[in-house]
């Protein structure tokens, strides 16, 4: 997710929403020059973890002295942190997975861009959903993780630490993120208060729901509950075969389905935290099936 709110004229950390402790920490060791040589960034997708990984390589491969940055945020202006901005960095390596995997080539041009000749105080490699990396790509990598060149940095992004493989996790410094709130998430995206509610601190997953198919599907999904409630089932039927075409769409029916369920059990003592409040009456329907057991 890109949320950078255009031209820099500071640092990327200065632009990141939230997670104010961790941005806070993370600077303070590098001020004082403890900065692990190699982090675990673990929280669900969209809550900024890259961001704040791409600041942190700012931050590293800054070329103002510390001494002239205030609490050691990057300058954000100087060559080396605009082309980290830019992603174009010579000082920086970005790493995704290509086929749903993280490959020992990948690994190996991780090797190799280390094995270069440093021609900044810092460079950093950046490995996105480290989780999807195969044994043989992790394997490749533990010797250096554990131990980097001098100056060289690994920033590890995963979703969870039960996600990653040991022998990597026990390398690393885990850094936590934490969801957004919803009104983090609405100084990024305008949204109903389900769409706030329903992305659960994710800022991609807001965004997702505006998509016209998941607004259907989400209203497709209560449709079933409606047609059981009332006794409606062939209808029901037809729409679990509708709801039953790609594992994606039966995974965000899942989730619909779940967070429904969950508004049932609060809706009476906390009905405030209710995520569906656009479907009250579909609520109260299935709070009484549940009282007559």
């Amino acid at each position: 997710i890109h949320l950078f709110k255009g031209p820099s004229i500071s640092s990327i950390l200065k632009s990141v929403l939230g997670h104010e402790e961790n941005i806070r920490a993370l600077l303070h060791s590098l001020v004082d020059q403890r900065m692990a040589h190699s982090l675990l960034f673990v929280g669900i997708d969209g809550i900024g973890k890259k961001k704040v990984a791409l600041g942190i390589a700012q931050a590293l491969i800054c070329e103002l002295e510390m001494a002239h940055r205030p609490e050691g945020f990057a300058c954000g202006e100087c060559p080396s942190c605009r082309r980290i901005e830019l992603q174009q960095s010579e000082n920086l390596l970005l790493i995704s997975p290509t086929s749903a995997q993280i490959k020992i080539e990948q690994s190996r041009e991780a090797l190799k861009f280390l094995s270069l000749k440093n021609v900044a105080a810092s460079r950093v490699v950046i490995i996105n959903e480290a989780h999807k990396m195969n044994p043989q790509a992790a394997n490749a990598l533990l010797k250096v993780i554990e131990e980097p060149p001098a100056g060289s940095y690994f920033i590890l992004l995963a979703s969870s630490t039960s996600s990653v493989l040991p022998t990597i996790k026990s390398r690393c410094q885990i850094v936590s993120f934490s969801p957004l709130t919803s009104e983090q998430i609405q100084n990024v995206v305008s949204a109903d208060s389900w769409i706030l509610d329903s992305a659960q601190g994710s800022v991609s997953l807001a965004q997702s729901f505006f998509d016209e198919e998941v607004v259907a599907l989400r209203e497709k999904s209560f449709r079933v509950w409606q047609s059981l409630v009332n006794h409606r089932f062939t209808e029901a039927l037809g729409l679990l075969k509708e709801l039953s075409t790609t594992k994606d769409v039966c995974l965000l029916t899942t989730r619909f389905w779940q967070q429904l369920l969950r508004d049932v059990i609060v809706a009476k003592s906390h009905p405030s935290f209710v995520i569906n409040k656009d479907y009250e009456d579909l609520l109260k329907l299935l709070e009484q099936k549940v009282g007559d057991g």
